[in-house]
């Protein structure tokens, strides 16, 4: 609510009004000017300004108690408003200095001092949000959305983004297994939609490319470096178009298909000319970033991670063992990884052998 308010009306109609207020934790200071139509108040153009709470804001737009993710401030916050008939216009500008935003697996505080957000959204009469441009600039990188929302229960929420350029080290992303910085760029667009409730479905379609990628996995002993990625998004599934990369002495090229709307499920081709397997190696003492271990209720054991990976190698080595042509048939779930089958060519013959690795 208001902490001060005041209202200047003078002959002409030209009237003004300001105040000072709150609104959850959110603070703001806003002016404006307004006309008299006989018993009826008609807003014309006003100017907001203050610091937003984003995870009350959020929460109160979507229509829900909480969201994957939290921002550890409030932002500062410009805009101005004007209105046409029905129909309110706000154009602003958000400052992201100091801002940072948290998930269960990674952090977002980007660095520097040219980083903000500008945008332009239309509100109806009929509780419609119709953001007709979205721009996030942090030195030399650039996001742009557009979208629309139905406050009043429709529940479908769009977004287009268009990358031209998105370095990961102008957007700070840093996981929070053992603090390292991902490093790598991003362009391309795509289309989300999604039903902001309960297990409610998403679809995304688009092409996003990746390059330079540089990355510590908690699950696997060697870095990610120099990778990069084609990625076609079509409803609920990805498909790998290609992707290179070297893992330790590895390098390897993955293909496939992927279902991501409920965990990650689908088949995958792994082929390297060298395949030094304790690169691959998983880590027993970490678990995969938002990933449940095996055990708990019985919610907690349904299956986010159901993937069936075909590995072939040229050749390669497991610690002082030379490896020669080898293919391996996985089954990769949350709890195991499952061999399957597998032919590997030694130097005096052939080795097969299937079993399980819990991870």
């Amino acid at each position: 609510g208001f902490r001060e308010a005041h209202v200047a009306i003078n002959s002409k109609n030209q009237n003004r009004f300001g105040g000072t207020g709150t609104w959850g934790n959110s603070t703001f200071k806003i002016s404006g000017d307004f006309g008299i139509q006989g018993d009826a108040i008609d807003f014309r153009r006003g100017e907001v300004s203050g610091a937003m709470d984003m995870n009350e804001v959020l929460a109160f737009f979507m229509n829900i108690d909480e969201h994957p993710f939290s921002f550890n401030k409030p932002v500062q916050w410009m805009v101005s408003v004007s209105k046409e008939k029905d129909n309110l216009s706000l154009s602003g500008l958000m400052d992201l200095q100091g801002v940072a935003l948290e998930t269960d697996a990674f952090i977002i505080n980007p660095p520097g001092d040219s980083k903000h957000i500008s945008f332009e959204v239309d509100l109806g009469p009929d509780k419609t949000v119709d953001l007709k441009r979205l721009t996030m600039a942090l030195d030399s990188s650039s996001l742009e959305a557009r979208g629309s929302y139905n406050i009043r229960g429709a529940d479908v929420f769009a977004l287009s983004l268009s990358i031209p350029s998105l370095s990961m080290t102008d957007l700070g992303v840093s996981f929070k297994k053992r603090m390292r910085r991902l490093k790598g760029v991003l362009e391309g667009s795509v289309e989300l939609r999604a039903l902001l409730r309960e297990h409610g479905e998403r679809t995304i379609d688009g092409r996003i490319k990746g390059r330079d990628f540089f990355l510590v996995w908690p699950r696997i002993s060697s870095p990610v470096e120099g990778c990069e990625f084609i990625l076609d998004f079509s409803g609920k599934n990805v498909h790998i178009i290609s992707s290179g990369m070297k893992i330790g002495q590895t390098p390897l090229r993955i293909a496939g298909d992927l279902d991501i709307n409920d965990g990650l499920r689908g088949e995958l081709t792994l082929e390297s000319d060298f395949l030094n397997v304790e690169d691959l190696w998983p880590r027993s003492e970490a678990g995969l970033p938002g990933v449940k271990k095996a055990g708990g209720t019985a919610a907690e054991k349904q299956k986010t991670v159901d993937l069936s990976v075909n590995v072939k190698a040229s050749k390669g080595r497991w610690r002082s063992l030379n490896l020669g042509p080898s293919q391996l048939d996985l089954h990769v779930t949350d709890s195991e990884i499952q061999v399957r089958d597998s032919k590997i060519l030694l130097e005096h013959g052939l080795l097969r052998f299937k079993g399980h690795l819990n991870r």
